[in-house]
């Protein structure tokens, strides 16, 4: 990791409230601003060299020394002024002898920095760091990080005693933390994160956690049993003020079995995320708060049962998720209670439970509460399907007319349940097949739209193919995995019921499709005037410009129209690409709608601000393809963006000084990055904010093609629930050992064309059994046992026709002795490899195992 990317994310997560810390007197926080308001960079007065410097107009001198001597940093802070520091980040060099790494007593010469921030590109490097190192930081360091780094020499006691402003430590990817249990005393210490770390079970006393007050404690990734996750919070909970101050606590991606008893001391808790562990029942009072309830995540941890009055306390406005868990019964006694709190919420502003991907039946009597008798709970309910594939929302109250009002205290006759059932499956076939064969289709192709949408406006629409993208698009690797000319069952079309011209109208079977191209804006807002329909299914807009070439969008441009689906794009034949400007108020009263918003081919340079999304609760996918200067980015109203779950940026330019947004709490599944320039730096940048977000945990697809100045494949150990990962038409020579960590079954791992040369044995880690792994027009010349066989055995020991593949056309292999592993002595995993040749011609496959007898 990116030693560069780290400050970016200490600053998305912590930037909120480290101002309030007291003791800080460091001038650049003086400023209320966010820092992604204040994303540019100056060139520096003094000469850092072979450092590099930045100097931030809000923060002050950024310092980053990648793999630079210890002494030779020593003498850089010699020869330069500068006394106080935003930020020094080193990426230790390599050890002269054995693996230690000596940070030396005065390493900055007397000079002080707000942030210091170390990292080690290899684990079993030993991390050492003199008492002294960084004394004279001791009144003004807020914020430290270390990654990748063995830590078992390093001494917290004396290199941070006497650190009164420091703020938040921060340990992540690194070994033998076992020494934080050392810990000094630290009175402004209000946030600690060790995420996918070892030695915490190796700690004997956490007494010293409950001699400070900590906010946030993140502990993500560590392995935790349920003892040592009791050992940690006992300490905190057994100090009224450490316990008084705890508001976040993260537990994900660990081994609990239970959860933890010691939750409902924390007074002050408002957001827990307890994701991906193992506890199949949720007893009563598990989740009492006294505190009302933000967010509360409980995804993929095997609940298949929940008692009544598991959760207690203020859920008014807070967010429960149970995705990817084994519900079967979504029970009254369970979440009326909740519900009711939620949808009595003012300003839209409710909570909601959120039941994605649990086998729910529906064809019994035990939904009548909420489908017959009090629909209106249902506003509070999110993504909730049957086992069958009928939403919640779909089903039909009359089907649950003849059950009993207490059905929570009766059972009914296996004879009345299948009559029920029989009657759901009749009722709601035809329209069952279109929404599951819809959903599908979005899934596959949503990100394909907005290009075939407005990048060849005066093609019209097919409404049997969906991928109405021009060919050439699709060669271009951009979205290859996506079925190409998926199709619906046609639908014959109606009239529209009003008159839209000049922009043109559709009626389909999702409802109204209005497109306005090389319209001007102010007959555009006439249209949607003069109109009543109020519902639409989908706008799309390509204005054409004003007189100063720009398209300026006025507020309530739609006129209290409401729109599922929302395209902009800017003519494409225009050179320079037309300047587009949306006002906070363009489209406010949608947000609560609109569940797609894309842009494409504009240039956003003047468009400060992306306000003009704000409160889009619904938002579910946000694309902008083609665009210039999209910095803009750095402001998306995360916060009121909770439903986003699809993000694709693509072909654009600004995004790799942008600084990227936190995008809690949203749950990210997919994240699209193509095309956009980014290097190594930008890369981590966005990784780095994106893996301490609450998507750490839900995204699933990460694609980072196209870029071709990558020289480095991003470490993801941070995204637990990962399996599919794009890092195609890059260049990256090398792949380290454990650069491909996966938590979660892979599917798909794209390395194609991307100059690859060499692998590192334990490269690829995790399960590999049905993924497709294309290493395709790469220049490999071995195919070395350390590498694939623990993969190529996973593949194999799948059922037939499941294993997945390693292709590997267009590699330069050797035919010599390398391959004896595989020939001779492991024929049957050569099935799995596809298009293996070495020396020129021969097929892996008509090797014969007794040339290599010698071997």
């Amino acid at each position: 990791m990116e030693t560069a990317a780290i400050l970016f994310f200490y600053l998305c997560i912590t930037l909120s409230f480290v101002k309030s810390a007291s003791g800080r007197n460091i001038e650049w926080w003086a400023s209320d601003k966010s820092i992604s308001q204040n994303a540019d960079r100056n060139p520096c007065v003094e000469d850092y060299s072979p450092c590099n410097c930045n100097d931030n107009p809000s923060y002050g001198l950024e310092i980053t020394c990648e793999g630079v001597d210890v002494l030779v940093v020593r003498d850089i802070f010699s020869r330069t002024t500068t006394n106080d520091l935003f930020s020094f980040q080193l990426t230790v060099p390599s050890p002269t002898g054995g693996n230690v790494i000596s940070i030396p007593a005065d390493l900055l010469n007397g000079k002080r920095a707000g942030n210091i921030l170390l990292n080690c590109p290899f684990l079993d490097w030993q991390l050492a760091i003199d008492a002294d190192a960084f004394r004279p930081s001791s009144d003004l360091t807020f914020f430290f990080f270390t990654a990748g780094c063995d830590l078992t020499l390093l001494d917290f006691a004396s290199f941070l005693d006497g650190f009164l402003s420091l703020a938040t430590i921060f340990i992540s990817q690194s070994s033998n933390v076992q020494g934080i249990q050392n810990l000094p005393a630290l009175p402004s210490l209000d946030q600690l994160i060790v995420t996918y770390t070892t030695g915490l079970e190796k700690v004997t006393d956490f007494s010293r956690l409950g001699n400070v007050q900590l906010r946030r404690l993140l502990l993500n990734g560590n392995q935790l049993s349920d003892q040592m996750a009791d050992n940690i919070l006992n300490s905190v909970a057994s100090s009224s003020s450490a316990a008084g101050a705890l508001e976040m606590l993260w537990l994900a991606n660990n081994q609990l079995t239970r959860v933890p008893t010691q939750l409902t001391s924390f007074s002050r808790m408002i957001q827990l995320d307890l994701s991906n562990n193992s506890f199949p029942v949720l007893s009563s009072g598990s989740f009492s708060f006294n505190a009302p309830v933000d967010y509360l995540y409980l995804e993929s941890n095997t609940i298949n049962s929940i008692e009544p009055g598991a959760f207690q306390g203020d859920f008014t406005r807070g967010r429960i998720y149970l995705r990817f868990n084994s519900l079967s019964r979504f029970e009254e006694a369970v979440f009326r209670p909740l519900l009711e709190q939620m949808i009595s919420a003012t300003n839209n502003d409710g909570g909601l439970v959120n039941l994605e991907s649990n086998p729910l039946e529906c064809g019994d009597c035990h939904l009548a509460w909420l489908i017959r008798d009090s629909p209106s709970l249902l506003n509070a309910v999110e993504s909730a399907v049957c086992s069958d594939g009928t939403a919640f929302s779909a089903l039909n109250p009359s089907i649950f007319a003849d059950c009993p009002k207490d059905f929570l205290r009766k059972v009914l006759p296996f004879s009345s349940t299948s009559m029920i059932r029989a009657a759901i499956l009749h009722t709601t076939h035809f329209d069952f097949n279109m929404r599951v064969f819809n959903c599908f289709f979005q899934v596959l192709s949503l990100g394909l739209l907005l290009t075939a949408v407005v990048a060849d406006v005066a093609r019209k629409y097919d409404d049997n193919v969906d991928d109405v993208r021009p060919a050439k698009a699709l060669l271009n690797n951009k979205g290859a995995h996506f079925g190409r000319g998926i199709r619906r069952i046609p639908s014959p079309k109606e009239a529209c019921p009003e008159d839209y011209s000049p922009c043109t109208c559709q009626q389909t079977p999702s409802g109204l499709e209005i497109s306005c191209v090389d319209i001007p804006v102010d007959q555009i807002a006439n249209v949607f005037y003069r109109t009543q329909t109020l519902e639409l299914y989908q706008v799309v807009l390509t204005a054409s410009g004003s007189p100063l070439g720009t398209v300026d969008l006025p507020a309530d441009l739609l006129k209290d129209k409401r729109v599922q689906r929302i395209y902009l794009g800017c003519p494409p034949t225009a050179n320079p690409k037309l300047g587009l400007t949306i006002d906070s108020a363009t489209f406010e009263f949608t947000r609560f709608t609109t569940t797609v918003f894309g842009i494409l081919n504009c240039d956003l340079s003047t468009q400060t601000d992306m306000q003009y999304l704000n409160g889009f609760s619904v938002l579910n996918t946000l694309r902008i393809d083609d665009s210039n200067n999209i910095e803009a980015i750095a402001t998306l109203p995360t916060t009121t963006l909770p439903s986003l779950k699809k993000l694709f940026v693509v072909n654009c330019t600004g995004l790799e000084n942008a600084a990227f947004p936190d995008l809690t709490p949203a749950r990210l599944l997919r994240l699209h990055l193509e095309g956009n320039g980014l290097t190594d730096a930008g890369v981590n940048n966005i990784l780095v904010s994106v893996g301490s977000s609450s998507s750490s945990s839900s995204l699933q697809e990460l694609v980072l093609s196209n870029e071709y100045v990558m020289t480095k494949i991003p470490r993801i150990a941070s995204f637990s629930n990962l399996v599919w990962y794009d890092v195609s038409f890059n260049a990256i020579p090398y792949v380290s050992q454990s650069t491909l960590v996966f938590s979660s079954p892979v599917n798909y791992l794209n390395l194609k064309s991307i100059s690859l040369g060499a692998i590192e044995g334990g490269a690829f880690l995790g399960d590999y059994g049905k993924a497709q792994v294309n290493l395709e027009n790469n220049s490999l010349t071995e195919f070395r046992e350390d590498v694939f066989k623990t993969m190529l055995e996973q593949m194999a020991a799948q059922r037939p026709g499941e294993g997945g593949k390693v292709i590997v056309t267009g590699n330069p292999f050797d035919c010599g002795c390398g391959l004896a592993w595989l020939i001779r002595d492991n024929p049957s995993l050569v099935s799995h490899i596809l298009n293996g040749v070495c020396g020129g011609f021969f097929k892996f496959e008509d090797l014969n195992p007794e040339s290599y007898a010698d071997c």
